[in-house]
């Protein structure tokens, strides 16, 4: 059966002799058989396509092993039949660890690459599966995937009377030992009534036979040993008792190794000595004494390491009457914790979902989790923007040396270029133990230590100021850089002192990186050389002031800089522009400064920004205008009207929004649901929209027209509205997944406006799309992937590390660029 399918299931009830007849019949027999077939025995462990390589490269001894993730299977197959000239069959044993340990990533990996070994031609492998028939059923998930997976199954059934009888005379025959036949019938009586099962016979008969005082055994000798249940009981209690003091930590031990679903399960010293909270080398003292004297568990060889299991499945039966409703509880967490850390260093952007946070939440008193889980439920948690003080406080708990071992974990993971793994891992790591990053400052790999001054300048410590310094002097011109944007993000005495320092360098990156550092850290010092920067003829320095003016924490420097006409208008005009895009920051600050202001500098300073930018776009800014320049700006220039030049601006910024547009004209075009031009009016009725319900209704109205341009061009508008309609949440849902790219694109800046937490999820699933909008001509870039990028970074306001401006190998590859004018 082997020979003539590829694929074949073996399954039988537990304990019935599937490993015995697959190691000793079909495998030992194999190489006999035929010589263009070899065996290999494998079990799941913890990631079933290793497992299988691993025993494949053991058996053939090869040179090149198999690597996981750097060959597929079946690639690895074929490359050993070409130098074989032979094909295996892998049996994979216990195949109901799939259904109980592994989890659905991996499960379908393995099923995935089985598939694809199956098709390919010519054959590069048989696979026989071996599981317990109660499993089989559930086998059935599969059928996607493989639509002939029970097919080919052959039931090994428990010995029946006769084969049962056979096997208890027979072997002692050999060694002139007569085994009384009643003898036999009465003991299949006993143990059993149409089928029999094999460990349970071998240690009735060893029993018997060790006990024998002649060549006869009969039944004086059994009903001595009191028949068949009471031989089984007492060996198993015998080997127990002979361990004397270690007996009840014995009992925990092998309750360890019985699963939520009553089957004995493979563990390491490590996972037992946690499940059974015992010391580690209390744990494999033990393991060794119940392996080598008691015989109750064996080793087994599972890559560089010996796993351990029961050594019989009837033990399971007597063990799980031992398992109080705590202990099956514990045990599910157990498992719920093992199967997803095994997913998750397979697949590691995998994150546990918020079931699984709760339930782990639920029952956090019931298991202890190692560093990696830990690690795990940080990055879950900050995935689903859920709390982490109940595990951050567990960490602080722990040793010193596991707390860094979890920042290592979540160091590497920032190391990543992937947006959502990054962000995860830095919010994750700015809430523990920092040392280790500290540390991989005087690292000799320059990406580690460029990684870790960008999470240092990330969390702002301050205490990392004076080791960040030194690295002023590398040798590594990006690694310079990138120390003077971790000293602009930390601030305090040291970095400023450094960065003034470095601002006067005679190499213009560095110090044009200085400037921009300068203009992030809150002191009034920066101000000069931000001035001195915007009034250089070297671009690269203009460029300097104006990305140290837009990221700025620093009020004055505003209100600084705008005073100072030396300034040239096209470095103006791209201040800014800068400024616009921070309306949470300097946007606001602007307000509050012009609000200081007396009512003709409000209005000089207003039309001042008019004059040399051709529109007012800031969100802070137009609402102060269209709510301040009518009455105060028309009012001052009826007392002042020899100011004509202020009074044409005022009335220029409060009626003409657009160049193309006046309001009046906005407003009737919206309402004319047939005009196409519409959609050149989007932007300049936006904030009457606020006011007029009756447009207000008609944007929705619009929202869900059957034409993507109306669609998308009140998508815009709703984009540029100050108030939000309501279940603007759930209208926007539909539109992250819309056939028009152009939609998908306004969705997005839509839900950054109005801050829709809930489309994050949706937003999310749109970093891979590169659909270009055919007609966009505003916004922060020309991809839906740049918007969904804007959006989310916006949508993450309590971030403290993501995406620091400084944070050089992350914006290279995804900086965005600034949108040209219209």
């Amino acid at each position: 059966m082997v020979f003539s399918h590829r694929l074949v299931i073996v399954t039988g009830a537990s304990g019935v002799g599937k490993t015995s007849l697959l190691n000793a019949g079909l495998l030992s027999t194999l190489d006999s058989a035929s010589e263009h077939l070899y065996g290999i025995y494998s079990r799941c462990g913890d990631d079933p396509i290793d497992s299988i390589g691993r025993a494949i490269s053991d058996e053939l001894h090869l040179d090149q092993e198999f690597e996981r993730g750097e060959e597929s299977l079946i690639n690895f197959l074929i490359r050993c039949r070409d130098k074989m000239l032979k094909i295996p069959i892998i049996v994979l044993d216990q195949a109901e660890e799939l259904l109980i340990r592994i989890g659905e990533d991996l499960r379908n990996e393995l099923i995935l690459a089985i598939r694809e070994c199956l098709i390919t031609s010519p054959g590069v492998a048989h696979f026989v599966i071996s599981l317990r028939d109660d499993y089989l059923a559930m086998f059935t998930i599969f059928r996607d995937k493989l639509p002939n997976i029970l097919q080919n199954t052959f039931f090994l059934s428990e010995f029946t009377h006769q084969h049962a009888f056979e096997a208890i005379c027979e072997p002692s025959e050999k060694f002139g030992v007569e085994f009384n036949k009643l003898l036999a019938d009465q003991i299949l009586t006993e143990i059993g009534t149409d089928s029999f099962s094999p460990p349970q016979i071998q240690i009735i008969c060893s029993s018997l036979f060790e006990n024998r005082s002649g060549s006869i055994i009969d039944s004086d000798l059994y009903t001595r040993l009191g028949g068949a249940k009471t031989i089984l009981t007492n060996y198993f209690n015998k080997e127990l008792n002979d361990l004397d003091d270690e007996e009840a930590d014995a009992k925990k031990v092998l309750k360890s190794m019985v699963t939520s679903e009553g089957t004995k399960e493979m563990l390491s010293i490590q996972e037992i000595s946690r499940r059974s909270d015992m010391p580690l080398e209390q744990a494999r003292n033990l393991l060794y004494r119940l392996r080598d004297k008691s015989r109750l568990i064996r080793g087994i060889q599972h890559e560089d390491d010996v796993k351990f299991e029961l050594s019989h499945e009837y033990l399971t039966i007597e063990i799980w009457t031992w398992m109080t409703e705590e202990d099956l509880k514990r045990r599910q967490i157990e498992e719920l914790v093992a199967r997803e850390l095994r997913s998750w260093h397979r697949f590691r952007h995998l994150r546990l979902g918020t079931d699984r946070l709760t339930v782990l939440e639920e029952n956090e008193n019931l298991v202890g989790l190692n560093e990696e889980m830990l690690a795990l439920i940080l990055l879950s948690s900050v995935k689903h923007r859920l709390p982490v003080e109940r595990w951050t406080s567990k960490i602080d708990h722990m040793d010193e040396k596991n707390q860094i071992y979890i920042s290592m974990i979540l160091f590497d993971f920032f190391q990543t270029q992937d947006i959502n793994l990054r962000r995860e891992a830095a919010e994750a790591i700015a809430a523990i133990n920092p040392s280790p990053i500290i540390h991989a400052l005087k690292s000799n790999d320059k990406s580690r230590k460029k990684v870790a001054l960008e999470m240092l300048g990330g969390i702002g410590l301050e205490s990392a100021g004076s080791e960040i310094v030194p690295l002023l002097k590398d040798k590594d011109i990006e690694t310079r850089k990138l120390a003077c944007g971790a000293l602009g993000e930390i601030g305090g005495s040291v970095a400023i002192k450094t960065l003034i320092k470095a601002s006067r360098s005679r190499q213009i990156e560095i110090k044009a990186e200085a400037i921009g550092a300068l203009g992030r850290a809150y002191d009034s010092r920066a101000c000069p050389f931000i001035k001195k920067a915007l009034r250089s003829k070297k671009p690269l320095l203009v460029e300097a002031g104006i990305r140290a003016v837009r990221h700025s924490q620093y009020p004055g420097i505003v209100q600084n800089l705008m005073k100072d006409k030396r300034i040239k208008k096209n470095a103006r005009k791209a201040l800014w522009q800068a400024i616009e895009m921070e309306p949470k920051t300097l946007g606001k600050w602007i307000l509050e400064i012009t609000n200081e202001l007396t009512d003709e500098e409000q209005i000089k300073l207003k039309s001042f920004f008019y004059k040399y930018t051709g529109y007012i776009e800031n969100q802070y800014l137009e609402k102060s205008a269209n709510e301040e320049c009518e009455w105060k700006g028309l009012e001052l220039s009826r007392r002042k009207e020899q100011d004509v030049k202020i009074q044409a601006a005022s009335e220029k910024i409060f009626n003409n929004c657009s160049k193309q547009f006046s309001l009046k004209k906005a407003a009737s075009l919206l309402l004319d649901q047939d005009n196409i031009n519409m959609w050149g009016a989007c932007w300049a009725f936006a904030r009457i929209a606020d006011k007029e319900e009756k447009v207000h209704i008609k944007i929705i109205e619009l929202v869900q027209d059957s034409r993507p341009r109306i669609r998308a061009g009140a998508l815009q508008t709703l984009s540029q509205m100050n108030k939000a309609p309501n279940n603007l949440d759930k209208i926007l849902t539909v539109f992250f997944q819309d056939d028009d790219p152009t939609v998908r694109y306004y969705a997005c800046l839509v839900a950054m406006k109005h801050e829709i937490i809930e489309a994050v999820e949706s937003i999310n699933q749109l970093l891979s799309d590169m659909g270009q909008p055919a007609w966009c001509w505003r916004g922060v870039g020309n991809l839906v992937k740049d918007a969904a990028v804007a959006a989310l970074d916006h949508l993450n306001p309590s971030s403290v590390v993501w995406r620091k401006p400084f944070q050089k190998s992350f914006n290279e590859k995804h900086e965005q660029k600034t949108p040209k004018d219209d």
